[in-house]
């Protein structure tokens, strides 16, 4: 019982017969800090989970910008998540934004990533002879259709991690740099992000982090490795392309 685990976090009162937090409160389960509780709140707002399915007992005012959602079929999550469990190829009706009809492909899942705002399967692809990304939203049909020949351990951009290491705009004034310093939890200016190679281009296109000329206003965060982390993200991609190639009898990768 929660009075076991946590003796000095409430108090009963008699009268109204129930218990509130007393002065000497100590979050027992919660984290220190709040992220996740506000997260909780933000899909609250956005109608993504119920309020039961939370902490909270009671609501604060509250309401968030809407945002536009990836829409993605139930069906399609399920057998994608199966044919990675089993490791089982699926053949897909995809439509890419470079193709002005969805197209039939077969691709070998492996793993699923989200960039932020839309989740990918990550997966060998038969007709481009290499690793990709097939965001979950295009995919508008999709069966199992057999047994796989990559291997998840040949996809080198999935596999490498880089580190993306973030500082304040130098153009940005003194108090804006330390407030942007202090928002991103950085020590000594700097902000070091690892993640997989294959995620980092995403990091990079949300962050405007490619760009120049943007105001500082809209571009608080520089990439202060932007050159090294493209050489790395080019060789894992290379590497990958080669080893995969290779298993499926392309010793050229191509």
């Amino acid at each position: 019982m929660y009075d076991v685990a946590a003796p000095h976090n409430m108090t009963y009162l008699r009268g109204p017969k129930t218990f509130v937090p007393a002065a000497t409160f100590e979050p027992e389960f919660l984290r220190d800090k709040a992220d996740r509780q506000l997260l909780q709140l933000a899909a609250i707002c956005a109608g993504l989970i119920e309020r039961s399915d939370t902490w909270f007992n009671t609501l604060p005012p509250m309401d968030a910008v809407p945002m536009p959602l990836h829409r993605v079929d139930t069906k399609i999550v399920l057998v994608a998540l199966e044919a990675i469990r089993s490791r089982k190829s699926i053949e897909i009706s995809y439509q890419s934004m470079e193709r002005p009809s969805a197209i039939r492909r077969v691709i070998e899942p492996h793993a699923l990533g989200h960039d932020g705002e839309r989740w990918h399967l990550r997966a060998w692809c038969a007709r481009n002879h290499n690793f990709r990304d097939f965001v979950l939203s295009r995919i508008e049909q999709i069966d199992v259709s057999g047994t796989v020949g990559s291997d998840p351990a040949a996809d080198a951009e999935w596999n490498e991690l880089v580190v993306l290491i973030l500082a304040p705009n130098h153009e940005l004034s003194d108090g804006a740099r330390r407030v942007v310093a202090k928002e991103f939890g950085m020590e000594r200016g700097r902000l070091r992000l690892k993640m997989r190679a294959a995620l980092a281009w995403y990091t990079i296109k949300h962050l405007n982090l490619d760009l120049t000329g943007l105001p500082p206003e809209r571009q608080k965060l520089v990439l202060v490795n932007l050159d090294e982390v493209n050489a790395a993200v080019s060789r894992a991609k290379i590497a990958g392309r080669s080893a995969a190639g290779a298993a499926h009898g392309d010793p050229v990768g191509s």
